[in-house]
């Protein structure tokens, strides 16, 4: 931890971290599963985060098409707002010690995304990783997981992007809901109505075998 940090936190500041953190707010032990929050551009919540930012212990970028600002804790403030029964996932620790690194370490892209780059070096080439600092897209929209994407590939240079490849999980899901057609909702309710006829002649078969059973009943 950066001693340099005043991380003396008020009660505000405590919960908007907490917030980002995904800690709740019962006494049982908890892992901090993830490390960002959605604010305005402006109001009670931005001032909040903007003094977080101001002393170092926060970042921000802004939300694609300027709606709203995301905030992040960093790793002084994060373990300022824990409570002693909780901690850290591996992946949110990792995030909050890349967060320490320099800034230049992740850009800011037009399109709002925050964008992380990391560079692996060897003999004769750098191998350049860039990823969404928030890579999480499970219940995104599509258009966002797209949105996304393509500020990731904004940041490749135009003559590198023919060989940029896709790393990461192999397999993806998407998931819609549409109405249901007039065949199928016919379908649908002769289903129910043949369910509802099935399970009335189990139970009147079961209530004439009690009867039979128990005549004096």
């Amino acid at each position: 931890m950066n001693n340099n940090y005043d991380i003396t936190l008020t009660d505000q500041e405590r919960e908007v971290i907490r917030h980002a953190l995904g800690f709740g707010g019962t006494d049982q032990t908890r892992e901090s599963f993830r490390n960002y929050y959605l604010a305005g551009n402006s109001g009670d919540d931005y001032d909040i985060w903007s003094g977080l930012v101001s002393r170092g212990l926060a970042v921000w970028w802004r939300a694609p098409g300027g709606n709203g600002t995301y905030f992040a804790a960093k790793k002084a403030a994060a373990l300022a707002a824990r409570r002693a029964n909780e901690g850290f996932t591996k992946e949110t620790m990792n995030g909050l010690d890349m967060l320490e690194k320099k800034c230049d370490g992740f850009h800011d892209t037009m399109s709002g995304v925050m964008v992380m780059v990391e560079e692996k070096r060897t003999t004769c080439q750098v191998g350049v990783k860039v990823s969404n600092f928030q890579t999480d897209f499970d219940g995104n929209t599509v258009e966002e997981v797209i949105f996304g994407l393509r500020a990731l590939l904004d940041t490749i240079p135009e003559e590198y992007r023919h060989n940029a490849r896709f790393g990461g999980n192999r397999h993806y899901s998407i998931y819609y809901e549409r109405e249901e057609t007039e065949e199928e909702r016919i379908e649908r309710e002769k289903e129910e109505a043949e369910r509802m006829d099935y399970v009335e002649r189990k139970e009147r078969s079961e209530l004439a075998r009690l009867k039979a059973k128990y005549p004096d009943a």
